[in-house]
């Protein structure tokens, strides 16, 4: 059983979380409570803040794909799901189960290149993770 890591955020960024599955508005909270997959590969396993968050007027964005270019941005973009809607699930929050259906079917569409984009930034293969 996985354990729960309780963070504490600003208020102001849990009332401006969107719900689950809806299109994201850049609250930050996702990378303010967490690093990601790829953030944990660069910075190694630790709790959030991520050191990637960075924030502008319209609020917060991901330093490592501001950084990257080409494919490899391509690649970043597709592994931390951006564009695709809210995804993190806050304790007590409804899933959006119709969301999570498309995600699942867009990750089994994507697959040989979310495989290429998981290696390029040298994370093992999806059915290997625990």
């Amino acid at each position: 059983m996985a354990m729960s890591i309780i963070v504490s955020v600003p208020r102001t960024m849990l009332e401006r979380k969107p719900r689950h599955g809806d299109p994201c508005n850049r609250c930050g909270l996702c990378c303010y409570a967490s690093l990601c997959d790829v953030a944990r590969v660069i910075h190694g396993e630790r709790a959030g803040p991520c050191p990637e968050l960075q924030w502008d007027a319209d609020g917060s964005r991901c330093g490592l794909i501001e950084r990257s270019t080409g494919e490899a941005r391509e690649d970043a973009k597709l592994l931390i799901n951006s564009g695709n809607g809210c995804d993190m699930i806050l304790r007590g929050e409804q899933r959006n189960h119709r969301y999570i259906a498309q995600r699942d079917a867009a990750d089994i569409k994507n697959g040989e290149r979310l495989t290429a984009a998981r290696r390029r930034f040298g994370l093992k293969p999806k059915e290997q993770r625990q």
